[in-house]
């Protein structure tokens, strides 16, 4: 295996996510738009609207990509968190 120094880093953006309140689906507001729950369509043919928001565990942490080797890194997070 190869050692990365992670030099090429990307900011991943965060995004809302809404939860069918039905099927449980975690989608992302920009994925689910206005309409309803694609899951439960697909299973029971209904169109379910009810969704939540779900609480965001990123906030005052930052997370990068690195390009290089696809790793996930994590800022403003104490060690061992």
């Amino acid at each position: 295996m190869e050692s990365c120094r992670h030099l090429s880093l990307v900011l991943v953006r965060s995004e809302v996510k809404r939860r069918c309140q039905h099927c449980q689906l975690v989608l992302s507001a920009e994925e689910l738009g206005d309409s309803f729950c694609p899951e439960c369509y697909e299973e029971k043919g209904q169109r379910n609207y009810a969704f939540e928001n779900v609480k965001d565990t990123t906030e005052g942490k930052a997370l990068y990509l690195c390009e290089d080797c696809g790793v996930g890194i994590a800022a403003g997070v104490p060690p061992g968190a």
